[in-house]
């Protein structure tokens, strides 16, 4: 459920899921009520979706087959070659051989999230925030099963009352002070000039 906006996002709603049990497929809704949720899509995101869309269209104008299989239309956002809807464990293959090829351990697309998750709340951004986000019945859940500390976040952390010793002391700062001088003349120019001192006059009678 994608919906293209004019100034180039999207919303994608999260109405259903997509599950298998005894190896069928099958469609529910969320789980919990906050699983119904509408997140707002920018960027490079943005451009995947409309890319395959666009695939979509072009695959089903040339009515492709596919093993045999003759493409359908569905409206299903990514499909296979088909056309046809992905099944989850189809993604297992290929996010097997991207872990290998990064060099770390070989992950479930289900464990985006848990990264997704950990990387925002190191950036600082609330675990309530991204509880909402990721459409989980609390905080907590999100807190106790998605939320990872990296080792790097606890680097440096002990606590030295008296500071760091090692650091260098602070340069002292040079203050520059420009004195203008006077000249003599101007000098005696613009001192005030005293007023002329003058003698009590006596009184010529007596008290």
């Amino acid at each position: 459920d994608v919906t293209f906006n004019p100034d180039g996002s999207a919303v994608v709603r999260v109405e259903r899921t997509l599950s298998i049990d005894g190896g069928k497929v099958y469609e529910d809704t969320p789980k919990t009520d906050r699983g119904r949720r509408a997140l707002s899509v920018t960027g490079d995101a943005v451009g995947i979706l409309r890319d395959s869309q666009a695939r979509q269209k072009l695959e089903s104008t040339a009515r492709l087959r596919f093993r045999g299989h003759p493409y359908q239309v569905t409206p299903y956002v990514f499909t296979s070659a088909a056309g046809t809807r992905w099944r989850p464990d189809n993604l297992r293959r290929p996010m097997s051989r991207l872990c290998k090829a990064a060099g770390v351990p070989v992950l479930t697309p289900h464990k985006l999230r848990h990264t997704f998750t950990s990387g925002l709340a190191a950036a600082g951004v609330p675990v309530e925030v991204l509880s909402e986000h990721l459409g989980h019945s609390s905080a907590n859940v999100t807190r106790e099963f998605y939320r990872h500390v990296f080792d790097a976040e606890r680097a440096g952390l002990t606590y030295n009352p008296l500071g760091d010793e090692t650091a260098p002391a602070p340069e002292p700062q040079r203050i520059t002070v420009k004195v203008k001088r006077l000249s003599a003349k101007t000098a005696s120019s613009n001192t005030p000039s005293a007023a002329p001192m003058t003698r009590p006059s006596k009184s010529k009678g007596r008290v």
